[in-house]
């Protein structure tokens, strides 16, 4: 008789025993699935942080076009747009 696997990896349970009858579809062994399971986690995360990403581009690009100025850029404190402007608030108020 000939058996094939349908996936590669570690047996940790064989299900038969030698001279034992076997049919079709019965499981014969059964493999370590850590390796499998870790792997469709990884695509599982990868799926939401690209989602929350594309999230994150549409609400900027929604408020651009709304003029929510919340998430444009304001220089901070070290740059000199930054302390131009806290100069002028200074000296007109």
């Amino acid at each position: 008789m000939l058996v094939k696997t349908r996936v590669d990896g570690q047996i940790v349970k064989i299900d038969f025993v030698e001279g034992q009858a076997v049919h079709a579809g019965d499981v014969l062994a059964e493999i370590d699935a850590r390796p499998y399971e870790a792997q469709r986690d990884l695509a599982v995360a990868t799926k939401l942080k690209t989602r929350r990403v594309d999230n994150a581009r549409l609400d900027f690009e929604r408020a651009s076009r709304l003029g929510d100025d919340r998430f444009r850029h304001h220089p901070g404190p070290g740059t000199g747009e930054g302390h131009g402007r806290a100069f002028r608030r200074q000296a007109s108020g």
